[in-house]
């Protein structure tokens, strides 16, 4: 059986390999903004775009010294809509929205090479995995079947259980990966996980940490903005795993 120190280093050893062969994601900010040679290049393009279509508004000066993380405050409070953001949300302008254009259709192309039925085998994740590592571009979804991919092909430390697990609260949907879920836990209930389950998640990059933290609080999971950084919270986004290996069907 897989003591919970082993579901934690297989956890953080999946996570740096998907690290390792998937380096940018559409939904997330910083990639975008990565994307197109910096905060710098990303501000540019902004005041370019706001220059030529955005009337009378204006893009707010700020000190080519002023901290980068200024800069990022700036393009957040420029493309982050209203409300919540979504994790699709095409709210960027100039440069930033160019390299959502470009990563979300690299993401789309890998979707397309590895369609996802409704009842999903480990044959599908391979699918999925092989296809978001070839084009080293995929979101939490693809990250995610990379991570089960490379846990269910360790020979001598493969955990007992793993669960590629998803949910969706407050509009934010997420797929990530459970390592050592208790046989005859409810995969709806993150308290009923067990002592050895592991929450394992790429896309949050080193997202590696046991169920129990989680639910003492010690664990911030989720950034607070989608509603999902608490155990609570992610229990009302009803979790459900769409793939388990183990003992147990889900």
């Amino acid at each position: 059986m897989s003591t919970l120190q082993e579901n934690l280093k297989a956890a953080n050893d999946a996570i740096t390999y998907v690290q390792f062969h998937i380096k940018k994601a559409a939904n997330k900010r910083q990639d975008r903004i990565e994307g197109v040679g910096g905060i710098e290049k990303t501000i540019e393009g902004m005041r370019k775009a706001a220059g030529l279509s955005v009337k009378p508004k204006a893009i707010p000066t700020v000190s080519a010294a002023a901290s980068v993380s200024k800069k990022v405050s700036l393009f957040e409070s420029l493309s982050a809509p209203p409300s919540a953001p979504k994790p699709f949300a095409k709210t960027e302008i100039g440069a930033g929205k160019l390299v959502w254009d470009g990563l979300s259709k690299q993401v789309e192309q890998v979707r397309l090479a590895a369609p996802w039925p409704s009842a999903p085998t480990f044959t599908d994740i391979e699918k999925v995995a092989t296809a978001a590592q070839s084009a080293k571009v995929g979101n939490c979804h693809e990250q995610a079947c990379l991570a089960v991919q490379y846990l269910l092909k360790l020979t001598k430390t493969k955990p007992d259980a793993v669960d590629l697990m998803e949910f969706t609260a407050n509009g934010y949907d997420h797929v990530w990966v459970l390592v050592g879920r208790a046989d005859g836990s409810k995969a709806g209930n993150p308290r009923d996980w067990g002592s050895k389950a592991v929450w394992c998640d790429p896309w949050q990059r080193d997202s590696a940490f046991s169920i129990a933290d989680f639910v003492s609080g010690k664990i911030i999971n989720l950034n607070a903005i989608y509603g999902c950084d608490s155990v609570d919270n992610v229990a009302t986004g009803v979790p459900s795993s769409v793939f388990r290996y183990g003992t147990e069907t889900r």
